[in-house]
């Protein structure tokens, strides 16, 4: 048998206009508590508030994006070859100097002078 708690009977058997706020606030709290159709919805609800998991397609294109996002290096040879060619600039803007170079260089290298020392 259902068994109706005296102090909701007295609830009940005001007329709805003669409840105050507290006796309305029994009133929900007892059917919120006994009624398995509202478990259920309530159940749902919280069931339906919950963050969805993450889609992992849409973590792999995220990760793919933030990869293509990222500057690319020049290679090693391509490095090397822009400091060449800032290199190159200098000495000819330098025509004196690389000249003086040239001349102790080929000096330097001749075999008299590497068999004299």
């Amino acid at each position: 048998p259902f068994l109706v708690p005296d102090s909701v009977k007295a609830v009940l058997a005001l007329a709805l206009e003669k409840r105050n706020d507290k006796q309305s606030a029994e009133l929900t709290k007892y059917f919120r508590e006994n009624d398995s159709a509202l478990k259920a919805l309530d159940g749902q609800l919280v069931n339906a508030k919950k963050p969805l998991p993450t889609d992992p397609e849409l973590v792999k294109l995220r990760n793919h994006l933030a990869a293509m996002e990222k500057v690319p290096r020049a290679d090693a040879l391509h490095d090397r070859l822009r400091y060449d060619l800032d290199l190159s600039t200098r000495q000819l803007s330098q025509r004196r100097l690389t000249g003086a170079q040239d001349l102790a260089w080929a000096l330097i290298n001749t075999p008299a002078f590497l068999f004299n020392r």
